[in-house]
């Protein structure tokens, strides 16, 4: 029993190394080289009408600095653009670009691609231990949350 949980640790180790790679590559969304930071600002700016930059950085889980860089970036490279309401001068919005547009819609397709049609085998695996499967995510997960809350507590 102590092998298989050993066992699960580890590989669930590596699952997280990759996740935390694969939110430092770049990629290309039709053409447009992006970071993950700056694809999923366009995507929360182009699929949460009117948000300011507190909204955006709240929402995507970074600070106001962290996202003001992002903006920046992105309006160099033409991906965005700034504007201001006519019933609220003190807020700046953001609207994507022809060119943001175009990379919002790459993204899509990337996820699309990326999360389609698993293979029959792991579809069958699956269904067969669906329950297992589903005590296992939450059993992990409320151990998580509890280590978590004791190392916070120390």
């Amino acid at each position: 029993m102590k092998e298989v949980i050993t066992e699960f640790m580890e590989v669930s180790n590596i699952h997280m190394e990759l996740m935390k790679k694969t939110e430092k590559i770049k990629r290309k969304y039709n053409g447009i080289e992006l970071y993950p930071s700056e694809i999923h600002t366009l995507v929360s700016i182009k699929d949460n009408d009117e948000m300011n930059m507190t909204q955006i950085a709240q929402r995507l889980g970074v600070t106001k600095g962290a996202i003001f860089k992002i903006i920046e970036k992105l309006e160099e490279k033409e991906l965005l653009s700034r504007y201001k309401r006519h019933d609220n001068n003190k807020n700046t919005y953001f609207k994507l670009s022809e060119r943001g547009l175009l990379a919002y819609k790459g993204h899509e397709k990337f996820h699309k691609d990326f999360f389609g049609e698993p293979p029959k085998e792991f579809t069958k695996f699956v269904a067969e231990n669906e329950e297992i499967i589903l005590n296992m995510f939450e059993f992990t997960k409320d151990y998580l949350v509890k280590h978590i809350e004791k190392i916070d507590n120390e």
